[in-house]
């Protein structure tokens, strides 16, 4: 019996460094795509659903649109939800929070433009 228990911790211990071996992967492929500058909660809700997701759309949405916005939020916290800027803010944190309160029921894509 105590030869069961132990092969079984044994499993659910590599399983859960399986697991966040695959979350540190999907985190680091979101800061490559998406550069360095995208809020924690932001990256961590595309590592934890993946690329097929209504944060990866905003996302898309964010790139595409990168040059107009850059040129009116230069070096400035973006929160897009739903292709439509919710708030932009000097502070990461302030942008997050004002799309949030906008928003409650998402995640917003937070980024810092260039």
């Amino acid at each position: 019996m105590d030869l069961a228990i132990a092969f079984l911790v044994l499993c659910g211990a590599a399983a859960g460094v399986v697991f966040w071996r695959r979350r540190r992967a999907a985190y680091a492929a979101i800061l490559e795509a998406y550069g360095p500058d995208v809020h924690p909660d932001t990256a961590a809700a595309l590592a934890a659903a993946g690329n097929n997701n209504e944060v990866a759309r905003d996302g898309l949405w964010l790139r595409a649109h990168e040059r107009e916005l850059s040129e009116r939020f230069r070096r400035q916290w973006v929160a897009v939800v739903d292709g439509e800027v919710l708030s932009v803010s000097t502070d990461a944190e302030n942008a997050r929070k004002a799309a949030h309160a906008a928003r409650p029921d998402r995640v917003p894509f937070v980024r810092r433009l260039p």
